[in-house]
């Protein structure tokens, strides 16, 4: 019985044939598969890497407006407390016209709005919600800003590990397709890792992809 010739096929030392790479597993599938993971890696940890420096900025951010907060807090509880105390010594009944002026003309421009909205009438407690939303409102928007920073630190963190994550997938794309190029012609275990390798590029592609997504 004569031996069917291997024609045009590669073998092996002992002159057997060997299996010949499927479309997958060929040198110019392999190395284009590792250039364009290479390119995706690069860029996806370029942008996490820039989502985690925003994240730690609106962090920061979110201290210093916390601290700005606190400082407008303290510095209106001041001007109350030293309202308060005017508007008490003015209601004194043996006070001339000279210390009535004096305690007058040093109301706050908030208190002195409250009192135009009494019209005059010292029966009513000037001290009402506009007086205390006008006080504190720098000290209130500075403290929802914080909130708002937080929340954008934290949105902007979440991105960042989700690029990082994509990263990662992709290495290890990469590495499985490295080693699929590494293989000798023809051998199981590259079409193996070049089936390793494009799965996990599918996946890292999905992966990346949501990241994407989750910045809009």
């Amino acid at each position: 019985m004569t031996d069917t010739p291997n024609i045009g096929g590669a073998t092996d030392s002992d002159g057997a044939a060997k299996p010949q790479n499927k479309f997958y597993a060929t040198e110019i599938f392999l190395g284009s598969l590792v250039a364009m993971l290479t390119i995706l890696t690069a860029i996806a940890a370029f942008q996490g890497s820039r989502l985690g420096v925003d994240a730690g900025r609106s962090s920061g951010r979110s201290v210093r407006t916390l601290l700005e907060s606190n400082a407008a807090f303290l510095s209106s509880s001041q001007d109350v407390s030293a309202d308060l105390t005017l508007y008490g010594l003015s209601l004194s009944p043996d006070l001339d016209d000279i210390e009535l002026n004096f305690y007058q003309s040093s109301f706050s421009p908030a208190l002195q709005a409250a009192l135009d909205r009494t019209g005059g009438d010292p029966t009513i407690f000037p001290f009402d919600a506009q007086y205390d939303d006008e006080q504190y409102g720098l000290a209130d928007d500075l403290f929802d800003e914080v909130f708002v920073l937080v929340d954008e630190a934290g949105d902007k963190r979440a991105q960042s590990q989700r690029f990082q994550l994509a990263t990662f997938i992709f290495a290890i794309g990469l590495a499985f397709s490295s080693w699929a190029s590494l293989a000798g012609d023809g051998a199981r275990m590259r079409q193996i890792f070049a089936l390793f390798a494009i799965g996990t590029a599918v996946v890292g592609i999905g992966t990346y992809g949501f990241a994407l997504v989750s910045l809009a």
